[in-house]
């Protein structure tokens, strides 16, 4: 009678757990990378359905007043279609916020019953007694009550706006710490797991392997073999780690060159990227010590030719081997040839689902490469896919939020240009005309000449008031006169004593000077405000990188609370890559340190190495 077996399944490669393992970090890393860009392209989506809603709600005003004005039915047809679109863009509204987040949801729920009340309540019943009786109507919008309903519904707009903007502006700078956090776990427990299989794997040949003189003992080869694997190991979990860490990628390209070129044993190796111009790149090359210095300086720039290496990837997709029995020919081939190229070998780097570039080992000896090779370059090539993809993923992010920052300061300007160059002319109008029938008043009538005089004292203060207004919304005055001279502007119209130390040899670009314009007025409103200072000391160095200094001696006890100014001046400061410090202790005064560096704002060029 024969005994069952059980049944053992053969043990797994180790290369094989490795590259499974790597390819499980690259795709969690790219996916939570998707995820977390998502959550912030919701939260724009949010914000934009909320500017549709106001925009149709504005539209639904001007459509009715202009009926009720005028009596012309083409208005009252404008007005319909602007009302059947104002119930889809509050539904579409209410979905998106309640996606996004609980607490906006319930925020865009009340937004959109407000819009739609003031529809029912107010929009509906003016247009239906215009349509029946014209002059009630009329009657009606004078006395305002909608125009109040209106201003309360902008309001809310614009509460909600500036919720949700701080939320994108979270979403955006909170997605780049969870994708390295993301990285550095999974790495982490990629190389766990692969020490652990490794060991078991030792532990169970050894107890497979045939008794001899010495149990246990492996062969030569066996022994070179698992030193090459465990080289293979720490060598790739050297690159995860610099990926995770976010390192710069022309440090992990020629990191990942040279750990490339080591385990393979060649005498060279590089990483190029393809441009659409059909040339390619190079962005990190590494050598052998004793080898000579023939490689291509960085960012040299190859035409991609026929039947060299860097053609049949670029056009296959697949690895590809020098054939020593076709001639190359132009630039990269006379290279070869001259430098005396017996073997080389390139992989595919792909940044997602697309072509990016090669990694190529190079060696002048005819040895063979050593068994496995194209795996390895396979696995190296994918952390380095991995580390472009990162890379573009953090640049997008600090170009988004640049352009936030750059959207804000455009519509600032274009309130404040609308207000000086509207409002503020018929003010002024206004005052001129009530001037001239002030003198034109007998004598006898002195009672009414004062009180048209008081009217016209009202009309001024509105207009200093709303020159004040304009330049807290964007200091036009930036732009004429620079950044020195809008401080000591600045300086001037405060109410305590400012001591300016100014260094401000070159123009800023416009986002940095506002922000600084900004920061120095904040604080000095808040010493003004709360911290009883007797004196604010501002210092201002416009190097590289741009460093402000604000200091005073009140009584300290700032805070950076959620939305307050201080936390949006913050944000903006590091949206455009920027650090903003406070210190506050309490008796001590406050300190707002800020260092902006210029070469971001000057150039925004992609990090080397990436297209």
């Amino acid at each position: 009678m024969r005994t069952g077996r059980l049944m053992r399944w053969p043990p797994a490669h180790p290369l094989v757990v490795l590259a499974c393992l790597l390819s499980v970090l690259a795709g969690c890393t790219i996916s939570f990378g998707v995820s977390a860009r998502s959550a912030g392209h919701d939260s724009a989506e949010v914000l934009l359905a909320a500017n549709r809603l106001e925009r149709q709600v504005s539209e639904l005003e001007t459509e009715q007043l202009r009926y009720v004005a005028t009596g012309d039915t083409s208005f009252l047809g404008l007005w319909r279609v602007a009302r059947a679109a104002l119930f889809v863009q509050a539904t579409a509204l209410e979905r998106l916020a309640a996606e996004n987040d609980p607490q906006q949801g319930r925020r865009a729920r009340e937004l959109a019953s407000t819009a739609m009340a003031y529809l029912r309540e107010h929009s509906e019943p003016l247009v239906r007694l215009a349509h029946l009786e014209p002059t009630a109507a009329r009657s009606l919008v004078i006395r305002k009550e909608g125009k109040r309903r209106i201003d309360a519904l902008r309001h809310q707009f614009d509460r909600f706006a500036d919720i949700q903007h701080r939320l994108l502006l979270a979403h955006e700078r909170d997605a780049l710490p969870a994708i390295r956090r993301m990285i550095a776990v999974a790495a982490g427990a990629s190389g766990s797991l692969l020490v652990i299989f490794l060991l078991f794997g030792y532990v169970m040949r050894s107890t497979r392997a045939p008794a001899g003189p010495v149990p246990g003992l492996r062969t030569r080869p066996q022994r070179e073999r698992l030193s090459r694997i465990a080289t293979e190991c720490e060598a790739l979990q050297r690159i995860a780690t610099l990926v995770a860490r976010g390192a710069s990628p022309s440090e992990v390209f020629n990191a990942g060159a040279g750990e490339m070129g080591r385990v393979l044993g060649a005498e060279h190796a590089m990483i190029t990227r393809y441009d659409p111009d059909d040339t390619t790149v190079v962005v990190g090359h590494w050598s052998v010590h004793e080898a000579p210095r023939i490689m291509p300086p960085l960012e040299g720039r190859w035409p991609v030719e026929d039947d060299v290496v860097a053609d049949l990837v670029y056009r296959t997709g697949l690895p590809a081997y020098l054939r020593q029995d076709v001639r190359g020919v132009g630039e990269i081939g006379a290279w070869i040839r001259t430098h005396e190229i017996e073997r080389m070998a390139g992989c595919p780097v792909m940044a997602g689902d697309r072509l990016w570039g090669m990694a190529a080992v190079l060696s002048r000896g005819s040895a063979p490469w050593p068994d496995g090779a194209e795996r390895t370059m396979r696995e190296f090539a994918g952390l380095l896919g991995v580390a472009v993809v990162n890379s573009r993923r953090r640049s997008e992010l600090v170009a988004s939020r640049v352009r936030l920052v750059e959207a804000g300061d455009a519509t600032r300007r274009r309130l404040e240009r609308a207000l000086h160059e509207r409002t503020q002319q018929r003010l002024v109008t206004v005052g001129l005309a009530l001037r001239v029938v002030e003198t034109g008043v007998p004598p006898a009538l002195g009672q009414l000449r004062e009180q048209i005089s008081a009217a016209t004292r009202d009309v001024m203060e509105i207009i200093n008031d709303l020159q004040k207004v304009a330049r807290e919304l964007h200091p036009a005055f930036l732009t004429r006169g620079g950044i020195e001279s809008s401080l000591r502007a600045l300086a001037r119209r405060a109410s305590l004593p400012v001591e300016l130390d100014l260094h401000a040899d070159r123009r800023l670009p416009p986002n940095v000077a506002v922000t600084i314009y900004y920061v120095v007025s904040e604080a000095l409103a808040n010493a003004e405000a709360y911290a009883r200072a007797s004196v604010v000391r501002v210092r201002l160095d416009t190097s590289e990188p741009v460093r402000l200094w604000v200091r005073d001696d009140g009584i300290g006890g700032a805070r950076l609370g959620p939305g307050s100014a201080l936390a949006g001046l913050r944000d903006r400061t590091e949206a455009l890559g920027g650090v903003f410090e406070l210190e506050s202790p309490p008796g001590g005064g406050t300190s707002l340190r800020v260092t902006i560096p210029l070469r971001d704002q000057m150039a925004r060029d992609e990090p080397q190495g990436i297209s």
